[in-house]
């Protein structure tokens, strides 16, 4: 029996694995001439080459949010980053006016936001899971802005899980996982910023823009570090 598998013979057992309902490997054993564990072998193979295949056909970007308070309810969303794979970052942020008017505040870029999240089909977050997806959401509910993307409409796969998973560090944060791998651009910022923030006050905002904006590049580098160890999963934001 040949250990080599030909073209054809991967082709058919391709077939055979997405036919459903799905043979079992004894039967697709015996109808390509080959042991059981043969089968199962080539099958993983075929499975571990072909995890990520269907990224290729994704519209993928890398998202942060900075916000005045880590509950929804209490703060508001001072910026948002976005950064397509491979393309340029788009950001938006309030202003001093609307960071002091209760009824504009978030309003406005929480609606270029949701504009934006309809271009892409899978976003990348760090602890997003936990965080800018449930932040973002409630935001849009508690605004009554229509148009966030319904469950299952955008995928979302959080790497701060996948560097859990996949790396030994003291601390899964992202500043240390892109220190561990060299990647350069995290910029923390002193409170008295984010205080400055809090109020939209222009001095600090370029800073701000800066924090946000890098943190989706390094993110973004993080990922492709990643990627060939990890299976990307589909989950509906």
């Amino acid at each position: 029996m040949s250990i080599t598998w030909t073209p054809a013979e991967v082709g058919r057992l391709r077939k055979l694995y997405n036919s459903k309902p799905r043979p079992k490997y004894a039967t697709m054993a015996q109808l390509l001439g080959r042991s059981t564990d043969s089968i199962r072998n080539k099958i993983f193979t075929l499975r571990k080459e072909s995890r990520n295949d269907w990224l290729d056909e994704e519209r993928i970007a890398f998202f942060d949010i900075e916000t005045s308070h880590l509950k929804a309810n209490i703060g508001n969303m001072i910026s948002w980053a976005i950064k397509p794979l491979g393309g340029k970052t788009k950001f938006a942020a309030w202003t001093r006016k609307e960071a002091i008017n209760w009824n504009k505040m978030d309003r406005r870029i929480m609606k270029e936001l949701i504009e934006e999240l309809k271009k892409y089909d899978l976003l990348v977050t760090y602890y997003g899971t936990n965080f800018d997806m449930k932040f973002i959401r409630t935001r849009a509910m508690i605004l009554g802005l229509p148009g966030f993307p319904e469950y299952g409409t955008i995928k979302h796969f959080d790497a701060y899980y996948a560097v859990k998973r996949t790396m030994a560090l003291y601390s899964n944060r992202l500043a240390v996982a892109t220190q561990a791998l060299g990647i350069e651009g995290k910029t923390p910022l002193p409170p008295a910023v984010w205080g400055k923030a809090r109020l939209g006050y222009t001095d600090v905002m370029k800073d701000v823009k800066e924090h946000n904006v890098e943190d989706v590049k390094i993110l973004e580098e993080l990922y492709k570090e990643l990627l060939p160890y990890i299976q990307i999963t589909r989950k509906g934001i």
